[in-house]
């Protein structure tokens, strides 16, 4: 169909002059003898879906003059080119018609082709510019689905993500939920992750001549720390089957916590292999806090120096052994980090007090007449409310005690 041109001129020879030389081109022209009847018109025009593609005005006209209609259609918002036909020298006007947005003028008196030439210029420019919001509405469309395509996929991804943190958080909470009855040493503990998963583990096995406890800190806090602590957990269950050496024990743990990869992790741990037929035991440390004993019919508990390589990093590791007597009635107290760390702020002074390896053995000492599993109880409300119940990492304390009727007692 051709192109639609509303024509505003109040002048009647003029306006029809023009009609003339535009339809001569093939353009369809609506007339108007002024400003609101222009107005009038182009509304018509829309109504019936017969939009107008451009517009040529008079400045000088009655009722509405070129000025306010074109401000009016700007306002209104359309889109519609404007040529206006202008008194020759009037720059100050020509200033004015630039600012509301005109997109060409007519200097009186002007030739028939100029007029064809402006309006063919006016209607290319704005096809160029049509063709210009297409291509960035195709793009924009094009975008939005591929976005929208991300944003499903991230969705399921998140889904499944979910799935998985609960499903972990469940394993990490059935694989801490360990037995307090049933093992040749009396048990008791206190576990208490940073956030829903935690890195802090301990397991518990009775062997032929004793019993193995084993706890261990896997550094974070995230779903990587809690499958760390899985592996942690079936390689303890093999050692406990197969009754290899603790220190062999730690080797083949260090090899196996590398082999992750991207996973990998820093772990501290440490071992207490208990015989209780020969009143023996023997401590290995992988650069764990120290164990904490509690001699019975001693006055104060004492920590245990044992140090040795953290795993998970390092191809070649050492770890620290002790082996010592045990007695009916001692305990042993093992625990990750976070415990130590337990912090909280004094409001009077603003100094920041960590509980630390001392304050530790201080609340096992205040507590020590009690039995094993109120005074594990007992220190673990102490630490917590120590920190004012706002811990900085995971929390873990095992209180293990040496029965009575066996090798050492009399």
């Amino acid at each position: 169909m051709a192109e639609h041109i509303l024509l505003a001129e109040d002048d009647t020879g003029l306006r029809l002059s023009l009609t003339f030389v535009l339809k001569n081109k093939g353009y369809r022209i609506t007339q108007a003898a002024d400003g609101q009847e222009a107005l009038d018109l182009l509304r018509e025009c829309e109504a019936r879906d017969d939009a107008v593609d451009a517009l040529i005005t008079d400045i000088q006209m009655p009722v509405v003059n070129g000025i306010e209609l074109i401000r009016r259609i700007k306002d209104d918002g359309r889109d519609v080119p404007v040529i206006v036909i202008t008194g020759h020298g009037d720059k100050e006007m020509l200033i004015e018609l630039l600012r509301l947005g005109c997109d060409d003028y007519l200097s009186k008196p002007f030739e028939p082709d100029e007029v064809q030439r402006k309006v063919a210029e006016v209607l290319e420019k704005r096809y160029a510019s049509l063709r210009e919001r297409e291509r960035e509405e195709h793009h924009l469309r094009s975008a939005n689905l591929r976005l929208d395509r991300e944003v499903q996929a991230y969705r399921r991804d998140l889904r499944d993500l979910r799935g998985e943190m609960a499903q972990a958080v469940r394993t990490y909470s059935d694989l801490m939920d360990v037995d307090r009855e049933g093992f040749r040493v009396a048990l008791e503990y206190r576990l208490r992750p940073y956030r829903d998963l935690g890195g802090d583990y301990f397991g518990v096995c009775d062997t032929p001549q004793g019993c193995n406890i084993m706890v261990a800190d896997v550094a974070g806090h995230d779903l990587a720390a809690s499958y760390q602590t899985v592996l942690i957990k079936g390689q303890f269950d093999e050692h406990c089957a197969s009754g290899q050496e603790p220190a062999e024990f730690f080797h083949s743990l260090n090899e196996k916590l590398k082999a992750q990869g991207h996973e990998e992790r820093m772990v501290t741990a440490q071992f207490l292999g208990m015989n209780l037929e020969n009143g023996t035991a023997r401590v290995v440390s992988a650069g764990h806090p120290r164990l904490l004993v509690r001699r019975f019919g001693d006055t104060a508990s004492e920590s245990l120096a044992a140090s040795g390589s953290v795993l998970g990093i390092m191809d070649n590791v050492e770890f620290g052994v002790v082996n010592l007597e045990i007695h009916p009635g001692d305990r042993f107290y093992l625990y990750t980090d976070g415990l130590l760390n337990a912090n909280s702020v004094d409001g009077p002074s603003g100094e920041k007090r960590v509980l630390g390896e001392r304050g530790l053995l201080r609340a096992l000492d205040i507590f020590s007449d009690l039995p094993l599993a109120e005074q594990v109880r007992s220190v673990w409300r102490f630490a917590r409310s120590f920190c004012r119940y706002r811990q900085s990492d995971d929390m873990l304390l095992v209180g293990v005690e040496v029965p009575f009727g066996v090798a050492g007692s009399e």
